[in-house]
């Protein structure tokens, strides 16, 4: 009977503590959609229009439809290029184009409300890798796919 009854008792506190955190990966699962936005058109276009707003507070922009991407994975960025240095996860980088093709990559961080960088922007043919936009920027939020790399500053020698 004693048997029984523990078993019983086992077998609640088992359902109370799966039921516990049930509910807290319900609540992650939540709070993950809420912050990756899930994906919706609608979330992303508020969030290209507030940076474009926010960036135009700043600096000049020569495009009114700047390509937008949040950087994801700061840590890959860094490898590839020194523009990234600075950067956070989190951060955005605006790609901005004028009418005569030049442009110019801008590194803002919302957080603080401030631009971190900004350097002139070369435009080259899309690798199959698809530059750093792929490798550790998320999909612009404009929709544009973004194949254009910061500029390293060159330095000649003296000879």
């Amino acid at each position: 009977m004693f048997v029984i009854v523990g078993l019983l008792l086992l077998v609640i506190a088992l359902d109370v503590s799966r039921r516990r955190y049930q509910a807290e990966l319900s609540n992650l699962s939540t709070r993950l959609e809420q912050l990756t936005g899930n994906g919706s058109e609608q979330n992303t276009k508020e969030i290209a229009d507030r940076v474009k707003a926010a960036v135009g507070k700043h600096i000049v922009l020569m495009s009114d439809n700047p390509t937008i991407a949040t950087i994801a994975n700061v840590t890959l960025l860094r490898q590839q290029n020194a523009f990234y240095n600075d950067a956070e996860n989190g951060d955005f980088v605006v790609i901005d184009v004028n009418k005569e093709g030049q442009a110019k990559a801008i590194l803002y961080r919302e957080k603080d409300d401030m631009i971190i960088n900004v350097v002139p922007v070369q435009f080259t043919q899309q690798s199959s890798a698809a530059g750093d936009a792929a490798a550790g920027a998320q999909q612009p939020a404009d929709g544009q796919a973004m194949s254009a790399a910061p500029q390293q500053p060159e330095v000649q020698a003296a000879q």
